[in-house]
């Protein structure tokens, strides 16, 4: 047979036109008998294609909720074929599609509350009975809703006289009930709910009980007959289905043993076989017995108790997960509690190697160097061998690879400060296709290799767009991403939005239009698609209105605001005020009341700090005067925020999205006027200070915010009769120590964090733990560690690292004077360059003495320099230096000296190596600071101010004293410019 031919551009260009040519009776028609069918795609195609057609007004709402049921089936066509991101997607755009909530029908309700929220679905199902009256089914689902999720307080709002007065009045007997069906008493909760009558909305779940007590009876007949009266809309009914379907294939002797032996301990519906699947998710927590498990394992692992009793404890909770295939969940339980304090530990590896054999324990070493980051790219590449042995497909192995590149990004990208990609061997770069001297382009070229492995893998293309690449050639790669994700996913409207937005701060304004076009198409009515329209409509206006070219800004202006996007509502309007002041070059009081006449007063603070922003950042003539005669009208508004709540005054100083950043230099209000933010933070309660903490991840709103936080503890003492603070209070003051140390990220306040996580009450501890997770995102370096892991000895160090502290987990071997390897023997996972058994112990002597100069311990006097370990070289107490105290010159001279003579030690080329990393440092400075290009005048005239910001100064002293020439013959003109005298 000969091989089908390809449709021609033209013909199919062809096709298109008179497809869309078509009327709009006829382009219905054909969607309803595509809907008919099964084919969802083409049908969304007609529904959309129709909604574009001209009609009588009154058939929008019609096409509307036939886009919404059609969107909600391609959804759940995708999730059979396992694509769950894709049918979140198309989820997302049938909420988009739907006529409003009161022109819905019955069963189109139903499947909308579904989609929502516990809370939104409530809200949702009064706006509809206020329409239509009462309505036992969407009871029914709100009573599914309540069960799933146990947000009971979220009817708490409501009084007995609304339609949930039913629902309100079984609550109390279902929240017992349902206490029950949680540990599989399915007899007892039967009881509880007897009082229920037939009319309840809980009334399903007691149908859904006696089943599951006639089904461990062994009365099939009973519990089929109990299963047929659950509605088909409920949760549980696929569950139903599914155990009917369950007891045919045990009559035909298919089922397994678990389930035909009815166990009367209390086992969950996920033993239920399937005609599709052998098992189904169990709506309800598993057997007791797996808790006790569980805990007992918790236990042996808190007392390091790596025995046989371990062992068969993971054995027996392994059976009770997958009884047919044990091996895949031992393998899952060792790698869950796996740690790095019994990573080395022998009893622990000959644990592994006894239930998973040796070269599964291996992979599972392997594989846990790559979660700890230890030595991340080598690692990840041995890794990929045991990939390549493990799986059997070639998809599959891409697949895992690909995962493993998400995971080193992830982590790369958290501590890109302290990393560099130079310390990799060339090989291990250029496995991993990074070519690029800059950060972030290296990331995205790693991410392009995992995409192009797997380019199904959402969380890459995530990754890439978080990085916001600044330099051309990362956003050329970015590009290309973003080019194979809007090929991967063609029914997705967010690629396209992405890739808008790429081109928009590449100036490519008429791609953008094209791709913003393509959205159009895919997702008519999604709100994103229009937001975005708005925000390119602006961008260009703001280029016109910079070279003056009114006639052409306007008309962007209006078109952006007869789009209906909620969210762009005040951008729309700060834009207009600010086009009306450039245009007449004066602040005009009328014109700016009467642009906001329509909005609160929360929204007029909002926008004038939008138009504020705008009027420092982007004009050059009259600059300080238009800014001095709009900070009045500023004024004028802020002096009302005393009727403003807190909550209102944490929103006036969240940060603007994302999505807006090539319309403002700066998205966070707090840094536009220093004292305008001051104004809003005094007036916030403590609870929305925190929350502001979380956003202004910035060194301005750190500083305002910190001001505010010493202005609050002013004054507070402990509480009478003893020294410790108030709860509150010692939240005020971990907050401002941690502040204060973000601030000045080379030396911490370890003692100040003793004295206040000691002996406070666990309540407190637990406040302050959250705290520290939620405060690690925006640190780095030792402060980064210590606040994930709320132990703050990592802390304790005389001097602070030059670049702000190095994770050791990223460097594992340089920093670290502990070589007792002899537990490992694995000659592929050990990987340190600074093994004890190849290394003299001269050399080790001189790499101590070296750091703990540099980086820490007590200082050695120079007469004791040449003497060896264990024989008085560094005795305690010589030259001892608190824990908060700088680099003085006096200091740096002695480091300087200890180094100068290292160099001449026999160990000297590795010392030379270790002081060229640091130059490799110097160069990363350089790239981060946009230095490359800059003559050498602007960059001596910035010096001074990155010196002191990266808290450089220290470093470039000591560079300068001991290490001058061989830095100036290595550095970059640029970096010798920056660094050296």
């Amino acid at each position: 047979m000969a091989p089908k031919k390809k449709k021609s551009k033209k013909k199919r260009q062809q096709e298109k036109e008179q497809f869309f040519g078509k009327p709009y009776p006829q382009i219905l028609l054909q969607g309803d008998k595509a809907f008919s069918r099964g084919d969802y795609r083409e049908a969304v195609q007609c529904y959309q294609v129709a909604f574009k057609q001209p009609k009588p007004a009154e058939e929008n709402d019609v096409i509307q909720l036939k886009l919404f049921n059609t969107y909600l089936e391609r959804a759940g066509e995708l999730r059979r074929k396992e694509m769950p991101v894709e049918a979140a997607a198309m989820e997302q755009q049938a909420v988009g599609a739907i006529p409003g909530i009161t022109k819905m029908d019955r069963d189109s309700m139903i499947r909308y509350l579904k989609l929502c929220t516990p809370g939104d679905a409530f809200d949702e199902f009064m706006k509809y009975c206020e329409v239509h009256g009462a309505q036992p089914e969407l009871e029914r689902v709100l009573a599914d809703t309540l069960v799933y999720s146990k947000e009971w307080k979220i009817v708490g709002k409501f009084d007995n006289a609304s339609p949930l007065k039913m629902l309100l009045r079984d609550i109390p007997v279902m929240k017992r009930a349902v206490k029950q069906m949680d540990g599989g008493q399915w007899e007892k909760a039967m009881n509880i709910m007897k009082p229920l009558p037939r009319s309840s909305p809980f009334s399903h779940f007691r149908m859904f009980c006696r089943a599951m007590t006639a089904l461990y009876t062994g009365n099939d007949a009973e519990m089929e007959k109990s299963l047929s009266m659950i509605p088909q809309y409920s949760i549980l009914w696929p569950v139903g289905r599914t155990m009917i379907a369950g007891q045919a294939e045990v009559r035909k002797g298919n089922a397994p043993d678990a389930f035909i032996t009815r166990q009367a301990s209390p086992v969950s519906v996920s033993m239920a076989p399937s005609a599709a699947k052998n098992l189904v998710e169990s709506l309800w927590d598993g057997p007791f017995e797996i808790k006790k498990l569980i805990s007992s394992l918790i236990n042996l692992k808190k007392t390091r108790n790596y025995s046989a009793k371990m062992a068969n404890t993971i054995k027996k909770i392994a059976e009770f997960i997958s009884p047919g295939d044990m091996d895949k969940s031992v393998i899952y339980i060792l790698e869950a509690i796996i740690s790095p304090d019994i990573f080395e530990k022998r009893e622990f590896l000959e644990m592994i190697r006894t239930l998973a054999g040796a070269a599964r324990a291996d992979i599972i070493l392997c594989k846990y160097s790559v979660f700890m980051m230890a030595d991340p790219l080598s690692s990840a590449k041995n890794l990929f061998k045991f990939i390549e042995k493990d799986f059997e497909s070639p998809g599959e192995q891409k697949i895992a690879k690909a995962m493993v590149i998400a995971h080193l990004v992830f982590h790369l990208r958290r501590n890109l400060h302290h990393y560099s990609f130079y310390r990799e061997p060339h090989k291990i770069r250029d496995f991993f296709g990074i070519t690029s001297i800059e950060k972030t382009a290296a990331l995205l070229q790693m991410i392009a290799m995992g995409i192009n492995l797997d380019p199904m893998n959402r969380e890459l293309y995530d990754l890439a767009d978080e990085l916001q690449p600044i330099s051309r050639n990362s956003k050329n790669i970015l590009e290309k991403i973003l080019e194979t994700m809007v090929k991967t996913w063609p029914g997705d409207p967010e690629p396209c939005l992405r890739l808008a937005s790429l081109y928009h701060s590449k100036n490519a304004y008429r791609k953008a239009e094209a791709i913003l076009e393509k959205a159009t198409e895919i997702a008519p009515h999604d709100s994103r698609v229009m937001d975005q329209h708005v925000v390119s409509l602006l961008i260009a206006g703001d280029k016109n209105a910079k070279n003056r070219r009114f006639h052409l800004a306007w008309p962007d202006m209006e078109r952006a605001s007869r789009f209906d996007a909620p969210r762009c509502r005040l951008l729309v309007s700060a834009k207009e005020i600010f086009y009306k002041i450039v245009e007449s070059s004066e602040v005009r009081e009328s014109d700016i009341e009467q642009a906001m006449e329509e909005f609160t007063l929360t929204e007029r603070i909002k926008i004038l700090i939008m138009v504020a922003e705008n009027l420092d950042s982007r004009i050059t003539v009259k600059k300080t005067a238009l800014k001095k005669g709009f900070k009045k009208i500023v004024q004028k508004h802020l002096k009302q925020r005393d009727t403003l709540a807190s909550i209102d005054l944490l929103g006036l100083l969240s940060p603007l999205p994302r999505e807006w950043r090539q319309l403002f230099n700066r998205l966070s209000p707090i840094q536009i006027d220093k004292d305008i933010a001051s104004l809003l933070v005094a007036d916030m309660d403590d609870a929305h200070l925190f929350a502001l903490i979380h956003m202004a991840d910035y060194q301005d709103g750190y500083e305002i915010i910190l001001g505010e936080l010493k202005k609050r503890l002013k004054g507070r003492t402990g509480n009478k009769g003893s020294g410790h603070l108030d709860p509150d209070t010692t939240l005020l003051k971990f907050y401002q120590i941690t502040l204060h140390n973000l601030l000045n990220n080379s030396i911490y306040n370890y003692n100040d964090y003793v004295d206040i996580v000691e002996d406070v009450d666990p309540e407190t501890e637990k406040r302050l733990r959250d705290a520290a997770i939620k405060l690690s995102k925006t640190a780095r370096g030792p402060l980064k560690i210590a606040l994930e892991r709320f132990d703050f000895e990592v802390l304790y160090s005389p001097f602070g690292s030059p670049f702000g502290g190095m994770p050791p987990h990223l460097f594992p071997g340089i920093f670290d004077d502990d070589f007792e390897d002899d537990e490992w023997d694995d000659n592929s996972l050990d990987r340190d360059e600074w093994d004890s058994d190849d290394m003299d112990d001269e050399m080790s002597d001189i790499e101590e003495e070296f750091f703990n100069s540099l980086f820490g311990g007590d200082l050695p006097s120079p007469l004791d320099l040449g003497k060896k370990k264990g024989k008085g070289a560094f005795p305690p107490g010589s030259l001892p230096f608190p824990p908060d105290m700088p680099l003085d010159p006096f200091s740096i001279n002695i480091v300087a000296s200890v180094i100068r003579d290292m160099l001449k030690s026999p160990g000297a080329a590795q010392i030379r190596s270790m002081m060229d990393n640091l130059l490799k440092e110097m160069e990363n400075v350089v790239i981060m600071e946009g230095l490359k290009g800059m003559t050498d005048a602007a960059i001596k005239k910035e010096r001074k101010k990155i010196l002191k910001k990266k808290d450089l100064k220290a470093l470039c002293d000591l560079i300068n004293k001991c290490y001058k020439s061989e830095a100036s013959s290595k550095l970059s003109r640029e970096a010798k410019a920056l660094f050296i005298q």
